[in-house]
């Protein structure tokens, strides 16, 4: 088994959160375990979504022992300490189509990574976020301007070890965007086809997503505790249901100002400050140099006094 690509993380009681984030977010993950913090642990906080554990158990003494099962299984057995886990599983990468670009991402994947801890396609094909909609072959949404989006990636800020909620993903491109980052992100759509075109665009970008089905805010309820969320949709009442979980942060938008000062509320109510920035973006024909598309957004962030 190449370790070109494998994450390495240790992992705590304390923080163990962060460690299964990571398990979530990337396809090859080694983890070094401590008491309160190990196989079944990891198991039963992934939940869902499903990998395949390699517990690796005492080893260099006669005790060693490898055993091969599934996440939902580990928590079925009692492991001797100290023991790591490899962590394998996720949708694989599928390189960007058209170009020497995309055969090189193919050349890659067969002959092996160039940096440890990225997938062997690293860097991939496209270069850069907030990328118009024929970049990932759909039509955006009003709310997914590349505008809005690169201010609030900005403010989402994804790192190795978050877990991010995209709460109406629409076309999946603000998440897809995310997870590139290496942050853990769980996106939430009512519409069916939403979520259809979602994960077939994380494929697409070999990024991993888990996707979700379901109405804001009661689908929340269920969901692991998350470091920021991000709102394409719901409103204040939606807003003050991931207030209560108390994220980092929370990014959003609204249409009118009207909708702008009742998330702001919201926000504030949670016990969040709030910054409120008018987005006003105009996209020119440069064949004539004339207005081909006007957006104009109210762009929220509201995060915790203390961070």
């Amino acid at each position: 088994m190449p370790w070109d690509d494998a994450q390495v993380v240790v992992a705590h009681s304390r923080d163990l959160r962060r460690a299964v984030n990571v398990c979530r977010a990337h396809t090859k993950v080694a983890v070094l375990t401590s008491p309160g913090a190990g196989p079944a642990e990891l198991a039963l906080l992934l939940g869902p979504v499903h990998r395949t554990f390699v517990i690796c158990e005492a080893l260099g003494t006669e005790r060693e022992q490898v055993t091969v099962l599934t996440s939902d299984k580990a928590a079925d057995h009692a492991w001797r300490d100290p023991n790591v886990v490899i962590v394998i599983g996720g949708s694989g990468i599928t390189p960007v189509r058209g170009g020497p670009a995309a055969g090189a991402a193919r050349g890659a994947l067969q002959s092996g990574g160039w940096i440890a801890g990225r997938d062997p396609g690293y860097p991939g094909a496209v270069r850069g976020w907030a990328l118009p909609g024929p970049a990932y072959g759909t039509v955006l949404g009003e709310s997914e301007s590349p505008q809005l989006r690169a201010l609030q990636l900005a403010r989402i800020g994804p790192r190795l070890g978050d877990l991010v909620w995209d709460i109406g993903a629409g076309s999946g491109a603000a998440a897809v965007e995310t997870a590139g980052f290496g942050a853990a992100v769980i996106t939430v759509d009512r519409d069916p086809a939403a979520c259809e075109r979602t994960d077939t665009l994380a494929r697409r970008f070999g990024v991993q997503l888990q996707v979700v089905q379901g109405v804001a805010p009661e689908v929340l309820e269920d969901l692991p505790e998350p470091d920021v969320v991000r709102i394409g949709g719901g409103g204040a009442p939606v807003v003050a249901a991931c207030a209560a979980r108390r994220p980092e942060r929370i990014v959003t938008h609204a249409a009118t100002r009207d909708e702008a000062e009742a998330i702001g509320q919201a926000l504030e109510d949670g016990g969040y400050a709030v910054e409120c920035v008018l987005l006003q973006s105009v996209e020119l024909d440069t064949r004539g140099w004339t207005e081909r598309e006007r957006a104009v957004a109210f762009m929220l962030c509201g995060h915790r006094p203390h961070q």
